[in-house]
């Protein structure tokens, strides 16, 4: 996953993480946390830069490759560590964690992922991540086609939603090499739909109070939302 979409990831994707990242700060508590698939590192860079201590951990080299370009790019010391989410334990307990960008998507069963991070957030600790709907998946982008230029970089985003809450993704990227030719890449991913009160209720089996935010931070959940937010805080030990 991200093979080869890590080399173009950044120029792509278009938010505006300061702002983000900005609200997201605005509910952590403590110092010490974990950036959970936190891919080119820009939320674990971010989160540092605003005097947090935060490890990145994500599965894909290229994409962690990245992260370390983005951290020497911006001369920010971050640790980043290559493993899977739902295999990660940190050096002792932890005050925040995050999965931000559709990381939980990327999960059939985020369940046992909710236990591990219950088991090294400090009581009052918090989680928080974000999650594409079922409605975007649905509604957006299941058996649609996208395409788009930036930068020198021309992508084809095809998607397939073969079962109920399986969508297959197709990238077909075209790079340019700046002598006229453009080399192609290709990859394939699956995201999953998740059920907000599915959800819910497995937080709340591991200790958690859960808060629904919308597509910002600052903004209710609607029906429609594309992206919703988890505010989750560790009641329970």
């Amino acid at each position: 996953m991200y093979e080869n979409f890590a080399e173009f990831y950044d120029v792509l994707m278009t938010a505006n993480y300061a702002e983000w990242i900005d609200s997201v700060s605005e509910y952590l508590c403590g110092k010490t946390g974990v950036d959970l698939a936190c891919g080119t590192g820009k939320f674990t860079i971010g989160l540092i830069k605003r005097g947090f201590d935060v490890v990145g951990v994500d599965i894909s080299a290229e994409m962690l490759a990245k992260a370390y370009e983005n951290a020497l790019r911006e001369k920010i010391k971050a640790n980043f560590i290559r493993q899977d989410m739902k295999d990660f334990v940190p050096f002792g307990k932890q005050d925040f964690c995050i999965c931000m960008c559709d990381g939980i998507n990327y999960i059939s069963n985020p369940a046992p992922l909710f236990a591990r991070v219950s088991s090294y957030l400090k009581k009052g600790g918090v989680f928080i991540f974000d999650l594409s709907t079922a409605y975007r998946i649905k509604q957006i982008l299941a058996g649609n086609t996208f395409s788009e230029t930036n930068d020198g970089i021309t992508y084809i985003w095809r998607n397939n939603l073969p079962q109920g809450r399986r969508l297959d993704m197709e990238l077909t990227f075209f790079a340019s090499d700046g002598k006229g030719k453009y080399i192609k890449k290709e990859e394939t991913q699956t995201m999953y739909i998740h059920d907000e009160n599915t959800l819910t209720e497995e937080l709340k089996k591991r200790g958690f109070s859960v808060t629904l935010k919308g597509e910002r931070l600052s903004e209710r959940k609607k029906d429609t939302s594309q992206r919703i937010h988890f505010i989750c805080k560790k009641i329970k030990e």
